[in-house]
């Protein structure tokens, strides 16, 4: 996943969840969002030109506590298309998000099985992390492809 997409997808979240949580939360509080036939892309796929994209069934669960710390994970799976490279088949997608009011960091797994136009069969895996410290210093922002 391209940082853009990443920073668009922590953005997102992270507006969601000012719009969802009250301004100084007194307690811990946690929601769940459930989404059903949304199509996400999830960046690009990495083994061929395009963007992934997920449709199927998903959970976003957000946690925050009262020192305004701040926890996101999301689960997403069914049926992957990349329309550029005549890709379909079956994916999942995790990715989650933790900050406090010094550190931030995100990751996610996406893993796709399907087939291109052609006929050729095809893996993809594509696994990233992104980190930003006290500073305000990106210390992490690796992300990994593999192809089969």
């Amino acid at each position: 996943m391209r940082p853009t997409h990443r920073l668009s997808l922590i953005v997102g979240l992270v507006l969601m969840l000012g719009v969802a949580m009250p301004a100084t939360a007194l307690a811990t509080t946690s929601q769940t969002f459930h989404l059903n036939g949304v199509p996400i892309d999830v960046g690009p796929a990495g083994c061929v030109a395009g963007d992934l994209t997920i449709t199927g069934n998903g959970v976003f669960h957000q946690t925050v506590n009262n020192a305004g710390d701040v926890w996101i994970t999301a689960t997403l799976t069914g049926s992957a298309t990349d329309a550029t490279a005549g890709f379909t088949g079956r994916a999942t997608a995790w990715f989650g998000l933790e900050q406090n009011n010094r550190n931030f960091t995100s990751s996610f797994i996406a893993e796709a099985i399907g087939t291109l136009s052609d006929g050729t069969s095809l893996h993809i895996h594509v696994n990233g992390t992104f980190t930003v410290n006290a500073q305000g210093v990106i210390t992490v922002n690796r992300t990994t492809v593999t192809c089969n």
